[in-house]
């Protein structure tokens, strides 16, 4: 029907449309709903480990091994690496099992090694020597190796100080002559008893450091964790260390500083050899085959001393017979090393 104005049409829509509009239906009241599931995640237990990360690990555990093994370095510091890979992975990257995780929030971690452990320049001297691999150094930025290098730089300086801080303080309270006397006196070499591996080590270590013209040859370390046996020169090589049993021979192809110094060989005594040839009899090995922390520990209970202090009391006493140079060869040291650690 026609409308008298657009207002009326309007108004006769509304109450059309509203006629239309079925009501709406209550709602059944709802049961209660229990509490809500949904927690907070939690941090991590280890709030230093990094969190997982999605994907293959870049350098596995078995792969950083594996670099280390084909690194150019000496055996004793193959196995430190090792042990430092174990270490660090536990420390920063346990959940992660992905070596590359070290290098990142570098400034992070680099806080984490200096609380954790007393020497932390040789964790990062470690990182450095990886992350200058081919296969890892394509994953550090440059920018966190730059401040790994930077904080390596200064926490030697660091740890240099110190060190020569110590030896200072140590030398001007130490009777370096009176501890000598200790160590001569600390076994009473008695053989008509026996021959037992401590006096054994203790005549090697206090008089077997001299050849045959009773010249100072070395003042070792831990050299005969491994030293192989042999009966004449033919059987001997450039890698492994040896006793020859029929001239009293020692040689010594593997030690610390061996890619800075020639290899130790020299004669002993004739009745330094008759005492050793008696104690080894038919073994293969002059102290076993061990590893060096366990000769360390032979070392200690042999002479009354730890390595370290052997080999100061040793430098100080022969310092008075031969030159500081001489001395520092023997060691297989530089006279720089000397003056600052022993």
């Amino acid at each position: 029907m026609p409308y008298k104005n657009p207002e009326d049409k309007k108004a006769h829509n509304k109450r059309y449309y509203e006629a239309k509009k079925k009501p709406l239906k209550d709602k059944p009241p709802q049961p209660p709903q229990p509490p809500s599931d949904k927690r907070p995640k939690n941090k991590p237990e280890n709030e230093n480990k990094q969190a997982p990360r999605r994907g293959k690990a870049k350098i596995t555990m078995e792969q950083a091994k594996k670099i280390i093994d084909e690194l150019d370095i000496t055996d004793t510091s193959k196995k430190a690496y090792q042990s430092k890979l174990n270490a660090l992975m536990n420390l920063l990257c346990e959940t992660t099992k992905d070596f590359t995780c070290v290098y990142t929030k570098i400034s992070e971690k680099i806080r984490i090694i200096e609380r954790e452990y007393k020497t932390p320049s040789a964790y990062l001297s470690f990182m450095l020597k990886m992350s200058n691999t081919a296969d890892i150094s394509k994953y550090v930025p440059a920018r966190n190796k730059n401040i790994l290098v930077r904080k390596f730089q200064e926490l030697t300086k660091t740890e240099k100080s110190q060190a020569i801080e110590n030896t200072k303080k140590r030398n001007e309270t130490t009777n370096w002559n009176e501890k000598y006397m200790e160590l001569v006196d600390y076994d009473e070499l008695d053989f008509d008893e026996g021959y037992k591996e401590e006096s054994i080590i203790h005549l090697l270590y206090v008089y077997g450091v001299k050849n045959k013209q009773q010249e100072l040859k070395m003042i070792p370390r831990n050299y005969f964790y491994n030293t192989k046996v042999v009966l004449n020169q033919k059987q001997t090589n450039k890698t492994d260390n040896f006793y020859v049993k029929t001239s009293g021979t020692i040689i010594v192809n593997d030690f610390k500083t061996k890619t800075r110094y020639k290899p130790i060989k020299y004669q002993l005594s004739t009745q330094h050899k008759r005492i050793i040839n008696k104690f080894i009899g038919d073994k293969e090995y002059l102290f076993g085959n061990l590893t060096r922390e366990a000769m360390n520990d032979k070392i200690k209970k042999a002479l009354g001393v730890g390595i370290d202090d052997y080999r100061r009391i040793m430098r100080h006493w022969y310092l008075q017979s031969y030159s500081l140079e001489y001395v520092s060869d023997v060691m297989r040291h530089t006279p720089q090393e000397g003056e600052n650690y022993y």
